[in-house]
């Protein structure tokens, strides 16, 4: 059985900070779920906030818990560094005058909203949402090899 690498790099894309993600390798599927249920799984503690909703978060924090072998934990938002890949697309752009606004724009408070506003400006939005979808495909063959998980293009 083998992972596409597509779906490890769209998950990458999507973590967000309030969700823990792990890798099944037994149904190669990924689960999500809020990191103070897996401290509390951990620790053998009932989940503070039952609200019924996240009873089945709380079901897979304890399944992880309980197969620590069986789940790989997917790299998180602290994990992969956005700003450098703003940096790297930056680098990128072919043309000297608009590297050099961008590179300069990226700098500081409000780099993020201020990248978005010179890649928009000079057309260059679809070559970015190329370059980041690159590279995250590049974090997740990484994460596939260092974890010895089977994964086709």
């Amino acid at each position: 059985m083998t992972v596409k690498l597509r779906k490890v790099a769209d998950e990458l894309e999507m973590i967000m900070e309030e969700y823990m993600a792990f890798f099944d390798r037994e149904t190669y599927e990924v689960v999500r779920f809020p990191p103070g249920m897996y401290d509390d799984a951990e620790m053998g503690e009932p989940y503070e906030a039952r609200i019924d909703w996240l009873e089945e978060d709380w079901e897979i924090a304890n399944k992880v818990v309980q197969n620590k072998e069986r789940f790989v934990e997917l790299p998180d938002k602290w994990d992969i560094n956005e700003y450098e890949i703003i940096e790297g697309f930056s680098y990128s752009i072919k043309d000297e005058q608009v590297r050099t606004r961008v590179l300069n724009a990226i700098r500081g408070r409000g780099a993020f909203r201020r990248f978005r506003e010179h890649i928009e400006y000079h057309g260059l939005l679809e070559d970015w949402y190329k370059y980041k979808s690159d590279w995250y495909a590049e974090i997740a063959r990484e994460w596939c090899e260092e974890h010895d998980i089977p994964y086709e293009e």
